[in-house]
């Protein structure tokens, strides 16, 4: 009999390594109803059960990094142009444009060509990075990433890997030793949404303008850094845009998680990463430094590696602040819990589509009654800045 790649959704975080591993290529991804990717044992008679697959799974193989360390800073690009086409303050770009020029690639994720999905790809010159450039709310398809970064490696090419903790994690079991030219880059993951509400969510803009998208991003910095905005391009020269918070793309990120994403254990310190890096959202509004009106990243640095990595981010400032500030990113050491109707949500998307589930009942209901918290949990926010700014 074949071994048993999971029991349970939550147990699968659609990171592809078991697929890459498989010496008898016999394990496939398929879509579940919601649109998220699992991977199943496509021809049975052919596994040699030789646990290959079980070996590479980070859900399977949760560990504490060794000697785990930690240590914070933030910062912006000096170039405000960068900042406002990046999602933060351009870190990720500022760090992958100096591994670049210092002879490395970096794997990274793009929009595909119809900007109907996302996948990983590698980049060797700059022109090829802007494609990794701002935040992608779906999960990404693999392929062949893990081979191609080991292909990389064996050749002696520095590689620099930017995912979230759980595929970096995956990558690392998958190559089942340490590289001195492997750089990893975790990102501050909240949990991806299904590929399927960002295809139906395009298509109907598709619809909408009767023209193809040339251009898509769910963090356009329309009014500086907050509040995110949704900007497609479309090859008849028309623009779309729409606050993120008020679509229905920003509801199913909300209530459509994928279900290993809600019970995530890769966090804090089970992030096998050299450097992890998000937004540094305590600095929104000006009370902390570094700040600037279009975006601040921050960082966590847990390697020596991870230190040349920020030592070499182009042109970018770049200061040390506390750790507990950093902390504020509270998806960096926790997992987002799912809302309460996370499966009606899941049933209603799959048989009546998008526009149906964030128009439920119990969407509304748990908005109202969220909103009654993000007041409460504001004035909460503004006092716990004012300690943190007397510490």
């Amino acid at each position: 009999m074949p071994v048993r790649l999971f029991s349970y959704k939550s147990e699968c975080c659609g990171c592809e390594a078991c697929v890459n591993a498989c010496p008898q290529s016999i394990i496939e991804m398929e879509a579940d109803n919601e649109g998220f990717m699992y991977p199943h044992v496509a021809h049975a008679e052919s596994c040699i059960n030789c646990g290959r697959c079980e070996k590479v799974c980070p859900i399977k193989n949760v560990a504490d990094v060794e000697g785990f360390k930690e240590r914070a800073i933030a910062g912006y690009s000096h170039d405000q142009i960068e900042i406002k086409n990046s999602a933060s303050g351009s870190l990720g770009t500022a760090i992958a444009k100096g591994f670049i020029n210092q002879g490395g690639v970096v794997y990274g994720v793009s929009y595909t060509g119809n900007c109907e999905g996302a996948e990983y790809r590698r980049a060797s010159t700059l022109a090829e990075l802007e494609d990794f450039r701002t935040s992608k709310y779906i999960q990404s398809r693999k392929a062949d990433t893990f081979q191609r970064v080991q292909g990389d490696l064996k050749a002696g090419i520095k590689v620099l890997f930017i995912g979230l903790p759980c595929v970096a994690y995956a990558l690392q079991l998958y190559l089942g030793r340490t590289y001195e030219n492997l750089f990893v880059c975790a990102l501050i993951c909240h949990g991806p949404t299904s590929p399927l509400v960002h295809r139906q969510y395009v298509e109907k803009l598709i619809d909408k303008h009767k023209s193809g998208v040339t251009e898509f991003s769910v963090r356009y910095k329309k009014d500086g850094w907050k509040p995110y905005y949704i900007r497609a391009a479309f090859e008849n020269g028309q623009e779309h845009l729409e606050k993120f918070a008020e679509s229905t793309y920003g509801v199913a990120f909300l209530y459509l998680k994928r279900p290993s994403c809600n019970t995530c254990p890769i966090k804090r310190t089970k992030i096998h990463a050299d450097i992890t890096i998000g937004d540094y959202h305590l600095a929104s509004g000006g009370q902390f430094k570094p700040y600037n009106p279009d975006g601040v990243s921050s960082a966590f640095i847990h390697t020596v590696k991870g230190e040349y990595l920020a030592s070499i981010a182009d042109n970018f400032f770049v200061e040390e602040i506390p750790v507990k500030n950093a902390l504020y990113s509270e998806a960096y050491h926790r997992a987002i819990p799912a809302r309460r109707n996370r499966e009606e949500f899941g049933r209603t998307l799959s048989s009546q589509g998008l526009d149906a589930a964030c128009a439920l009942r119990s969407v509304k209901a748990i908005e109202n009654e969220l909103a009654r918290k993000a007041w409460a949990k504001r004035q909460g926010a503004k006092v716990k800045k004012l300690l943190l700014g007397r510490k």
